[in-house]
C-alpha cells in the first residue's frame, strides 16, 4: 500500500512540485492538522487516517503559481473540480493525490465535558478508543461519524494522480436530502423561526467563509462600505442576511465537505439549506457539482430548454 509519507517524499525529491498539502497529527485528540511539507524532511509527517478532517483545497488559490501536490478525499477533489471550472486554479500545476475516504471522525459528536477530558484517541478498524486519564472506552466509528459522510454519494476522489487505497470497508449510505424532507415538513413560519433561531448566535466571525474552500473571492460583499450589506452592529437580520446570501452564491457549487460547520465556532449548521439549494439544481439542471472538470459551471450557462417557470 502506497503511504502518503513516501509518496509525498519522492515527489519533493524528484522536483516534481515545490510543496506538498496534506495532514499531519494534530495537538488534539481525533483532530488531524494541515502540513505543509517544502522539503523531503517534512514530508514524513504526513499521515492518512479518519481523523483527516480538513478540506485543503481552500489553500490552493493561495498558492497559485507554484507547482503543488494536495491530498484530496472525495468531497475535497470536488471542491477542487469546481475551483477548476471556475479558472482559480491550472491543472498542469497540480498533483492530486487521491485518498480512498470511508468517511471521517468529528470529536464534535462527543459531549464537550467528555471531550475535554481526553488525554487521547486513535481510530482502530471501526472502533474508536477514547482514553482519559485512567478510563479507556470503545465507541464505534459510526457514532462520532461526520455527518457529511453518512450521505456523501462520492467518497472516492473524482481526479486524481495517485490513489493511496484504505483498507476500511464501504458503508450504506444514508438519503442525501433526508435533512431536506426534515426541514420541509415544518410550516412556512415555523421554517423561519428555526432559521432565525440557527443563526441567532452568530457573531459575525467569518469562519465559515473562511473554511469554505469557494469563497475565494478577494472582495466579499459583507466587507464592501459602498454599499454597506450589514450593520455596524451585527444582529440577527445580519447574519440571517450574510448566511442566506452566502448559500445563494455556493448554489451548485457546495459539495458538501461540511468546512463551514466544523469552522464555526458557534455550532451553526445550516447543512438543510445548502443541501436544498443542490437538490434545486439537481432536479431542474441535472447537475451535481464538482464531477466533471471539462463541465461548464451550471449557473454560467444557458440553455433554451432550461426551465424558466420562476420568471413571470
Amino acid at each position: 500500500m502506497t503511504e502518503p509519507a513516501s509518496l509525498a517524499r519522492s515527489l519533493l525529491e524528484e522536483g516534481r512540485v515545490e510543496v506538498v498539502v496534506g495532514y499531519r497529527p494534530g495537538t488534539l485528540p481525533l483532530r488531524a492538522r494541515p502540513h505543509f511539507a517544502f522539503s523531503p524532511e517534512q514530508a514524513a509527517q504526513f499521515i492518512w487516517d479518519r481523523t483527516c478532517t480538513p478540506d485543503l483545497t481552500v489553500y490552493l488559490p493561495r498558492l497559485k503559481g507554484r507547482r503543488v501536490a494536495v491530498f484530496v478525499k472525495g468531497c475535497d477533489a470536488r471542491s477542487l473540480v469546481v475551483l477548476l471550472q471556475e479558472r482559480q486554479l491550472s491543472r498542469e500545476q497540480l498533483v492530486v493525490i487521491g485518498l480512498e475516504c470511508p468517511g471521517v471522525v468529528t470529536p464534535d459528536k462527543l459531549p464537550p465535558e467528555q471531550y475535554q477530558a481526553l488525554t487521547s484517541a486513535t481510530v482502530e478498524g471501526e472502533q474508536v478508543l477514547l482514553r482519559g486519564g485512567s478510563q479507556l472506552e470503545r465507541v464505534p466509528v459510526e457514532q462520532l461519524l461526520a455527518d457529511p459522510c453518512r450521505t456523501c454519494q462520492h467518497p472516492d476522489p473524482v481526479i486524481q494522480d495517485y490513489l493511496i487505497p484504505t483498507n476500511c470497508g464501504r458503508r450504506e449510505r444514508e438519503d442525501p436530502y433526508g435533512v431536506v424532507a426534515q426541514f420541509e415538513r415544518l410550516e412556512r413560519e415555523e421554517r423561519w423561526v428555526r432559521l432565525e433561531r440557527e443563526v441567532a448566535d452568530c457573531i459575525g466571525c467569518y469562519a465559515c467563509r473562511q473554511a469554505c474552500p469557494l469563497c475565494y473571492c478577494p472582495d466579499c460583499f459583507t466587507d464592501r462600505f459602498q454599499p454597506r450589506w450589514v450593520g455596524p452592529i451585527w444582529s440577527t437580520s445580519d447574519a440571517l442576511f450574510f448566511h442566506l446570501a452566502r448559500a445563494l452564491h455556493l448554489a451548485g457549487r457546495c459539495v458538501d465537505c461540511g468546512a463551514c460547520v466544523r469552522a464555526c465556532p458557534l455550532g451553526i449548521d445550516l447543512r438543510h439549506v445548502y443541501k436544498r439549494l443542490e437538490q434545486a439544481v439537481k432536479e431542474r439542471f441535472g447537475y451535481v457539482p464538482g464531477l466533471d472538470p471539462e463541465a461548464p459551471p451550471v449557473l454560467g450557462t444557458f440553455r433554451p430548454e432550461d426551465p424558466g417557470d420562476f420568471i413571470k
